[in-house]
């Protein structure tokens, strides 16, 4: 049975390094920390491929925290953190999505587990004195009470006005406020670890992980099977005739995209910029998504093995390279868009989704080619999911849209969105170009406070806006 004081030593480090501060270098520390015990209670994982992944992607995602301290670098170090905790498990794991559910399925059961090897520890110690042989019964009247105390809160709006009360009395005294908040991190780190550090979930996805194969394999039936060559003739002529219509159909679209996008000399007006942005985008990325599911469903099974399928291979090789031409296409969309009125957090959003599409399609060819199966599909394709959060994350985007737009002439940059729809991370930036921002906005940029940062929440971005808030003050 392994140690029950590793969670608990690290939930109290989280509530010491968190208490009451936000993200900042504290994530990197709470991260090491927590992957040193790891390993010396559990050295055999460092010879787990997924593992080494997993804790890889976590300390870099840890990195842009503390240097880029966006959300989403906090999106990609919390997704690496349950993929880690799913790789963990017992069972060596390859599938990324299992070790997603798996991940989830552990923080969720990791208490339970907590509980029950801490009264297998102790159980002999309890039993042995009066008093907590009614702890169990009273943690039961507190579950089972908890929906009433609920119901009668919203029900009974006296009863709710007092807790009210009650509330804003334990509020109001300081004593209890701090001790309280620090419990509660406390719990949080303890319930966070608890299923990093005490492994073992028996789940059937650990099973199915080393089942699922990578290559498809054909299957065996008489002539009123599904597959049988009668109705694979059938399935294929079916699957000519649908990618024949296909093709035709999206190379006019593509001539189109190539005479007005790619070969277009003259500016494009701005109501014809929109309609390509926030109107087509989304359809054609639809429709490439779309055209992915009919690829899969034709190519399933045994149609992955029928004899020259010449004629369908290289029909599904035109749709695919017409799609991947299609998805460039929205791409220059974008860049037109970008180039005319500069850019955007969303027109970014359009670019990353573009190339997991690419990388989409890619796979899907390989898939064709090689006879994989959707299991392999899935975890390309995941994989490239996970790289991809985890370097946008690694990025200021804030910081590059705000250089991107201030080259532009004074008139044409959107000063609003700069300052109150992107993350305070370009505010550095901002207050380097005083002279053309609006006085309306340029209060704001003085209204945003500097405060003293504990070592453990101090991040780069932070200081940055800081160092630079400083210097204007001065000037």
């Amino acid at each position: 049975m392994r140690n029950v004081k590793y969670p608990i030593a690290l939930g109290t480090v989280f509530a010491y390094l968190f208490f009451p501060l936000s993200a900042g270098l504290n994530v990197f520390v709470f991260d090491a920390i927590a992957l040193l015990t790891l390993f010396a209670s559990r050295p055999e994982l460092t010879r787990r491929p997924a593992v080494r992944w997993a804790v890889f992607l976590l300390l870099a995602s840890a990195v842009s925290v503390v240097i880029v301290h966006a959300p989403a670098s906090l999106v990609a170090h919390h997704l690496s953190f349950l993929l880690l905790i799913g790789f963990v498990q017992e069972r060596e794991l390859r599938f990324i999505w299992y070790g997603l559910l798996l991940g989830v399925f552990s923080l969720l059961a990791g208490p339970t587990r907590f509980l029950r090897q801490l009264h297998g520890r102790y159980a002999h110690r309890l039993a042995s004195t009066n008093r907590w042989v009614w702890v169990r019964p009273g943690l039961t009247a507190l579950a089972v009470s908890l929906p009433f105390f609920l119901l009668y809160s919203i029900g009974n709006s006296d009863f709710f006005r007092g807790l009210e009360w009650l509330l804003g009395w334990l509020d109001g005294v300081h004593r209890f406020d701090e001790p309280l908040r620090f419990a509660v991190l406390f719990v949080v780190g303890l319930c966070g670890t608890i299923p990093l550090i005490l492994a073992g979930a028996n789940f059937d996805l650990a099973y199915d992980d080393t089942v699922d194969p990578d290559t498809l394999s054909r299957s065996r039936g008489g002539n009123n099977h599904p597959f049988s060559p009668l109705a694979l003739r059938v399935e294929y002529r079916r699957a000519v005739m649908v990618f024949l219509t296909l093709n035709a159909l999206l190379w006019v679209v593509n001539l189109t995209d190539l005479r007005y996008i790619w070969l277009s000399a003259t500016e494009l007006p701005a109501s014809t910029l929109s309609e390509y942005v926030h109107a087509g985008t989304n359809s054609l990325m639809a429709s490439i998504l779309l055209a992915m599911v009919v690829v899969l469903y034709f190519f399933r099974r045994n149609l992955n093995f029928y004899p020259n399928a010449r004629t369908l291979r290289a029909l599904t090789y035109c749709w695919l390279a017409q799609n991947a031409f299609l998805a460039l296409s929205v791409g220059m969309r974008n860049w037109h868009y970008i180039h005319a009125y500069g850019l955007a957090i969303g027109r970014v959003h359009v670019g990353v989704a573009l190339c997991l599409v690419l990388v989409g399609i890619f796979s899907l060819s390989r898939k064709v080619r090689q006879r994989r199966s959707l299991h392999y599909l899935l975890q390309v394709n995941g994989l490239a999911a996970w790289l991809f959060l985890v370097g946008y994350g690694a990025v200021n985007w804030s910081g590059v849209i705000t250089r991107v737009n201030l080259r532009q002439p004074t008139h044409r940059i959107d000063w609003t969105y700069l300052v109150d729809d992107l993350d305070r991370d370009n505010y550095f930036l901002l207050r380097q170009e005083q002279e053309r921002l609006p006085t309306r906005l340029a209060g704001k940029l003085e209204r945003y406070g500097y405060p003293a940062q504990d070592w453990r929440s101090w991040n780069y971005a932070d200081w940055r806006n800081t160092i630079w808030g400083a210097g204007a003050r001065e000037q």
